[in-house]
């Protein structure tokens, strides 16, 4: 079924097979990993926003037994995907297609978006005296609406008061642009 349902999209979606692949890349898993043992989400409800298929970071947040994970993502076909992949149980809520209307956000302990790049700046999303985990990158690519040329550029658009963790990771992409490095960037702080 699944790969049955793998062909299907990647004929309907010609970009299909390339964002997957970006989601379990290698890459995406030193990003999810550099959170990982940094912050204790034991116990804690956490919102993931720009989830993907919460490929790597819904695997963290179980594995930290996290009380509650939601994925919240505004890609109406991640929901398909993410239900194929993941299996929800009562650790974890899909909830997709949010466009980011900010209101049908649930509050939760952390909120982890380690996609910026996709997305407008999180200082709408974010509640007060809540721990948060940003990441985002430099790297011209579709989908990348809001590209992060450094961290204070990830604090100042998040509004975050204290910052307790900032680092950055170089990484190289090949694409139809070519060869490029680029740089993605990364904040745990508290608005």
């Amino acid at each position: 079924m699944l790969t049955h349902d793998l062909i299907l999209w990647e004929s309907e979606y010609p970009w299909f097979r390339d964002n997957i692949r970006d989601q379990i890349s290698h890459e995406e898993f030193k990003i999810q990993e550099w959170w990982s043992d940094k912050i204790d989400v034991s116990n804690k409800e956490v919102n993931i926003l720009n989830a993907g298929m919460g490929a790597y970071s819904l695997q963290f947040c179980i594995e930290q037994d996290a009380k509650y994970t939601r994925l919240i993502d505004m890609d109406p076909i991640t929901e398909e995907i993410s239900n194929l992949v993941n299996n929800p149980g009562p650790w974890c809520h899909l909830l997709m297609d949010v466009t980011f209307d900010y209101s049908h956000i649930p509050e939760a302990d952390i909120y982890i978006n380690t996609s910026c790049e996709h997305s407008y700046p999180m200082k709408n999303v974010i509640p007060k005296n809540k721990l948060c985990v940003l990441s985002g990158c430099n790297l011209t690519k579709r989908g990348h609406i809001n590209l992060i040329h450094s961290c204070d550029d990830l604090i100042e658009q998040a509004e975050l008061s204290a910052i307790i963790d900032k680092h950055e990771m170089t990484f190289k992409r090949e694409d139809d642009l070519g060869v490029r490095e680029y740089s993605q960037y990364f904040v745990i702080g508290e608005k």
